[in-house]
């Protein structure tokens, strides 16, 4: 258990490039974590759980591993450089008051993973840019009262598997 909040907002290493791999594996953070701006060698949350995560603009050479993860007032990674891939398999994304999970405007270099993921509340993925493919198989996407998942204006360079998807609320895909 990690008492408080972290604090990395744009962190950088003394020579101005990323800051070593941030590991918290099997973690319980009961504020939020805030890398907004932060470049960072790779991102790993497996198996931890969350208060909030703000991570808008964040810049990692390569992963950002979420597997298992559970956030309880949003992910947020807007704008986010990604050198590697972005896994949330089986994740847990909600929120209180904004979305559950966003991508939008992001550039991830290899594959999104949110297969068995839920969002509870809006998932945004807007003007996402990924050069591998989308696998969201099996995910749960939950918004009753508005877009429950966005990937309008994304590009996407693989194959876009939506398996067994699972969505309450509005789908916007157009011009994927």
């Amino acid at each position: 258990l990690i008492n408080g909040s972290i604090d990395l907002a744009y962190a950088r290493a003394a020579d101005g490039g990323p800051v070593p791999p941030l590991q918290l594996i099997y973690c319980r953070l009961d504020s939020k974590c805030v890398l907004t701006g932060c470049s960072m060698g790779e991102l790993d949350f497996r198996d931890s759980e969350i208060e909030a995560l703000w991570a808008h603009k964040i810049q990692t050479l390569r992963h950002i591993w979420l597997d298992r993860v559970r956030v309880a007032d949003g992910a947020l990674f807007q704008g986010a450089a990604i050198g590697g891939d972005f896994s949330a398999v089986d994740a847990r994304f909600n929120t209180k008051k904004s979305l559950a999970l966003r991508l939008d405007n992001s550039n991830i270099g290899g594959d999104v993973f949110l297969r068995n993921a839920v969002c509870e509340g809006g998932t945004n993925c807007f003007g996402l840019i990924t050069k591998g493919q989308i696998s969201a198989t099996g995910a749960k996407f939950r918004n009753e009262d508005g877009i429950a998942v966005r990937f309008d204006k994304s590009e996407i360079y693989g194959g876009v598997f939506l398996n067994e998807v699972e969505c309450n609320g509005q789908a916007d895909c157009a011009v994927m």
